[in-house]
């Protein structure tokens, strides 16, 4: 361990000590039954299923938190190219509810040069994994496929069946029938409380660094050549939307390296999701006599060939 002088130090200079750090994948509950990406020329691409992937940076100090944000250091790094979009979502969002106090405070701090940010960048705080978007907490290990469904079914439902209508209709030259990196976020992880942020676009309270991969040409087939750019586009993530660097993190103390998984690995694990993901969603009927199990008549008629198994 680091004594408490060592965090002190780091934290004078503005670094995490990194105990661990993992690239993680996991099929995306929403786009299970086929879907689409949308390059950034706007072309939609038709795709066999999405998944969600995280940078999971397991961390020793809390060098940043509510009472130490560090925002003059933080502040130049902030994307606000797309304020006009986020100032209206955030009006928005409370358009037919009152808007407590905090929220306006939330929003002026964090204005840059009166531009608006994606995340309330000036107010960090350490929250339980389950308060976090499924795409992070599920993506990162943090909850399970089964608690998410139970807390969506009790709000909003899951949107595979829109997205499966959207595979269906795009029309394109190009379709990647494979599976494809749609999302990358960061989970900063601290004794299981994660590093989150006030979302303006979303007026939610609880967001971690993140969004959709900048994908400028069709996807590569090999998936471990889609996580080399999902990587990249995840420290972009966490500088424009929280202001961090990599510098930020100090991963030399513990000689720590991130070992990404072989394509091998890769499409296995993948494959495995997948059929867990539609088990949990489409329940299986009891086992016949063979012993194989028969699913619901809506998961194997209704959904693209290649998915089917």
């Amino acid at each position: 361990m680091t004594s408490a002088g060592e965090h002190k130090n780091q934290e004078d200079q503005g670094q995490f000590i990194v105990n661990q750090i993992e690239f993680k994948l996991h099929v995306d509950p929403n786009h299970c039954l086929g879907s689409t990406i949308k390059l950034t020329n706007k072309d939609v691409i038709p795709t066999l299923y999405n998944l969600c992937s995280t940078l999971v940076i397991h961390v020793e100090n809390r060098w940043m938190d509510e009472e130490y944000p560090r925002r003059d250091e933080r502040s130049p790094l902030i994307n606000t190219a797309k304020s006009e979009t986020y100032k209206q979502k955030y009006e928005e969002a409370f358009t037919n509810v009152a808007k407590p106090k905090c929220w306006t405070e939330y929003y002026n701090i964090s204005q840059i040069d009166g531009e608006c940010p994606e995340l309330a960048w000036a107010f960090p705080s350490w929250v339980d994994p389950g308060r976090i978007k499924y795409t992070s907490s599920l993506t990162a290990g943090l909850v399970d496929l089964t608690t998410v469904d139970t807390n969506r079914q009790r709000g909003k439902g899951w949107s595979f069946l829109k997205n499966k209508q959207n595979f269906e209709k795009a029309v394109s030259t190009t379709t990647a029938t494979y599976p494809v990196i749609e999302t990358c976020g960061v989970v900063v992880l601290n004794k299981n409380k994660v590093l989150t942020f006030p979302s303006l676009k979303f007026a939610s309270m609880y967001s971690t660094p993140g969004g959709s991969v900048d994908w400028k040409n069709v996807p590569p087939p090999k998936l471990s050549d889609q996580v080399d750019i999902a990587v990249t586009n995840c420290w972009r993530e966490l500088k424009e939307e929280a202001g961090l660097l990599q510098d930020n993190f100090d991963l030399d103390t513990r000689g720590v390296q991130l070992n990404l998984p072989t394509e091998e690995v890769l499409q296995n694990q993948v494959q495995q999701q997948h059929k867990q993901v539609l088990s949990t969603l489409f329940p299986v009927s009891d086992p016949v006599a063979d012993g194989t199990k028969t699913y619901r008549v809506f998961s194997q008629q209704n959904m693209p060939n290649k998915l089917r198994f």
